[in-house]
């Protein structure tokens, strides 16, 4: 994980993607969405991890990615916050396209559940703007 993320390696990503498909059941959803990173974290990675696995995932399940849905506005890194700290961090964090087809379902894809704050409100911006269903799912949690 720490080579996918932190390593220059996104191509794990893709493969974690893949092998989580082959092991789990295909979801009754209409497309993944992967977490987005703030553009300004995207620049310094140069990729999006959670973009990897997802087109991972799809390989297997057949189903489309929407990486245009989503957008995280800049936050600092989490990793030293506790619960409550990193709930209160996301606040507000997420902005939903008009791209997003209403009552859609939709399977909401991070590298790493932690505390689950981030995928939590991803999740209400999403449901706030018109999908009916999301799953959220991640390859690791610590």
């Amino acid at each position: 994980m720490h080579q996918m993320k932190f390593g220059a390696r996104p191509e794990l990503g893709k493969y974690l993607g893949r092998l989580y498909a082959l092991t789990h059941e295909r979801p009754a959803v209409d497309a993944l969405i992967p977490l987005p990173l703030s553009i300004r974290r995207q620049r310094q990675r140069g990729y999006n991890q959670c973009t990897w696995i997802c087109h991972g995932l799809a390989e297997v399940w057949g189903l489309p990615v929407w990486t245009r849905v989503l957008t995280k506005a800049h936050r600092p890194p989490q990793a030293q916050q506790n619960k409550a700290q990193r709930a209160v961090a996301m606040e507000g964090a997420f902005t939903v396209g008009s791209q997003l087809p209403r009552d859609c379902r939709v399977q909401l894809w991070d590298d790493t559940w932690t505390t689950g704050a981030t995928l939590n409100a991803a999740g209400w911006a999403l449901r706030d703007h018109g999908a009916a269903a999301v799953h959220a799912r991640a390859i690791a949690s610590e």
